[in-house]
């Protein structure tokens, strides 16, 4: 077992058993194995598995003493009253969605959330769908994509821009709690969109919003 320790494996067979309990031997066995499908167990006993007690009481002490303070202050530790806005690129949404909808950041916090880069297309049967969300797709071009979420009771009017280089979504908000309202653009810009492509965009957005 020992001999294998560092090595990278992608069939491990493993038989563990032993008349004395090692600590922490269960961990160096499995650990050369690169995914759980190329690893196989003989006779496992799960008494057999042994923990250090210094390690038990080290790991209490970190989670009472030394937890990690984030260097941000997260969107749900906003305050109620304000409007949550998010802004991602999210690069494939199709395969970061689950980790997208378990994130507290997201769907519990936020108000209207917008992602860029979703690589998804028009015809993408995939269920983005999220409870009291409505959900905006903006993916007519290939490669690119805005998704955009936004409370059902928020949103007075919304459209869709795809150009070439530059795709925008232009949604006007209402906050119940305070009845004002606001005109948000979700945009995403191709990295081959020139400065003054996107000054000539700029006036198109501001005249959407003056339609409004």
């Amino acid at each position: 077992m020992h001999k294998a320790q560092g090595s990278t494996l992608t069939e491990v067979m493993l038989d563990i058993r032993s008349r004395r309990k090692w600590c922490h031997m269960h961990y160096v066995a499995v650990s050369p194995a690169t995914k759980l499908s190329g690893l196989h167990l003989k006779d496992f006993d799960a008494s057999q598995i042994a923990v250090s007690s210094d390690t038990v009481r080290e790991m209490e002490r970190l989670r009472k003493e030394k937890l990690v303070e984030l260097c941000y202050v997260p969107v749900y530790n906003f305050p109620s009253s304000d409007m949550n806005i998010i802004f991602l690129n999210a690069q494939s949404l199709h395969l970061h969605f689950n980790d997208v909808k378990c994130d507290p950041n997201f769907f519990s916090a936020a108000h209207l959330i917008g992602f860029a880069e979703t690589r998804t297309k028009s015809d993408d049967v995939h269920d983005y769908e999220i409870p009291s969300f409505g959900v905006h797709r903006n993916d007519d071009i290939k490669h690119h994509g805005l998704i955009t979420y936004i409370k059902y009771e928020l949103m007075d009017w919304l459209t869709n821009v795809s150009y070439p280089n530059i795709e925008y979504t232009l949604v006007r908000v209402t906050n119940p709690r305070s009845e004002r309202s606001c005109i948000i653009v979700f945009l995403y810009k191709s990295p081959a969109t020139t400065l003054d492509e996107f000054k000539q965009m700029v006036p198109v957005m501001m005249g959407w919003g003056c339609m409004t």
